[in-house]
């Protein structure tokens, strides 16, 4: 069993073990909790199933990344028997380690439930969540820790003003999610001069679509098909008048709601209370939302409303600078390492 750290020794050489893919040029949840200066805190990175437990926290984001399943799917197609063995196993080594368990929750859980999450729950030091409404299952174990805006992140990158009537489409792993509605019914639009832009990373499952509807409207409707760089998504979204995203149902969704929001364009989105709460926090003008299915009259509106009267104010992100969200991440890995000690 490694030795107990001080008190000192926390503050100066935390050690941390992130169930997620390390830092890239691309932005990613794992850059918040990394920051950028962060120096007393080393990181590492592990996919598949939990093996080293010499740390003193163990930080996931879906639960089942802790027994080796993945969270984009059906992660773990064994019995409940074998889980509850896995996770017993867990736990005793995180026990045994006197290693931390921090857990985010955020969006749609694709982990499943069974007596093998029982038990990590009840394992589980401190619970994360992205915003208010997000619920975990300890309250009293949970912190929020809002995303970060990306304003600094893509300062010097190249910016092009908006193009009139421009609607755009981002996604860099859901495209079908956010363009599959918007392609239906953009013919019915009617607003003068609109066009709509599909950008993000390849989706068999709105190839045909895309084709059929620029078939209709080459004039009208454009794509990039193709894995976009932070420098490309920047250069698409500063084009756009208005972004469409899908509900913000994944780090990804969230993460490109604040890209454009940071790069100052309004979106529309699905509403939900965590949107709403969103709303009011930025302030009046950045985000639009439709209740239910996406219809062509409620482009046509926020449309209007854009082009009528726009924003008076940068939207207000003030409480999510990156260096402060990071600070967050960084309390509460001492806390609950202190509980270990």
């Amino acid at each position: 069993m490694p030795p107990a750290l001080t008190p000192e020794d926390h503050s100066a050489a935390l050690r941390v073990h992130i169930g997620h893919r390390p830092p890239r040029p691309n932005v990613s949840y794992v850059d918040q909790i990394v920051g950028e200066s962060q120096e007393s805190i080393s990181f590492s990175y592990f996919t598949g199933l939990l093996r080293n437990y010499d740390v003193d926290i163990v930080h996931v984001h879906h639960p089942c990344a802790l027994l080796g399943g993945k969270t984009d799917g059906d992660p773990l197609p064994k019995n409940d028997l074998v889980l509850s063995a896995l996770a017993l196993r867990v736990v005793r080594n995180l026990r045994k380690h006197r290693t931390a368990l921090v857990q985010t929750v955020h969006g749609k859980d694709h982990c499943g439930t069974g007596r093998w999450r029982r038990i990590l729950e009840r394992a589980t030091d401190a619970y994360v969540t992205l915003d208010a409404d997000t619920n975990t299952p300890a309250p009293d174990r949970t912190v929020h820790i809002p995303h970060a805006h990306y304003r600094e992140r893509f300062l010097g990158y190249p910016m092009s003003e908006p193009f009139s009537g421009r609607v755009l489409c981002i996604s860099p792993h859901r495209l079908a999610a956010v363009s599959e509605a918007p392609l239906r019914v953009f013919e019915l639009t009617s607003t003068e001069g609109l066009s709509l832009r599909v950008a993000g990373g390849p989706d068999p499952a709105v190839d045909l679509l895309i084709d059929r509807a620029a078939a209709g409207m080459p004039e009208r409707i454009s794509s990039r098909v193709e894995l976009l760089s932070d420098a490309a998504m920047v250069e698409e979204i500063s084009k756009a008048e208005l972004v469409l995203l899908p509900a913000i149902e994944t780090l990804s969704d969230e993460s490109m709601l604040f890209m454009a929001l940071s790069l100052e364009r309004p979106v529309l989105v699905q509403e939900t209370p965590a949107v709403q709460s969103l709303c009011r926090e930025v302030g009046p003008g950045w985000i639009h939302t439709h209740d239910g299915p996406l219809t062509a009259e409620r482009i046509d509106s926020v449309m209007e409303e854009l082009q009528s009267g726009p924003a008076q104010r940068p939207p207000r992100l003030t409480a999510r600078d990156m260096n402060i969200v990071a600070k967050q991440y960084a309390d509460i890995y001492r806390e609950v390492a202190r509980r270990h000690q």
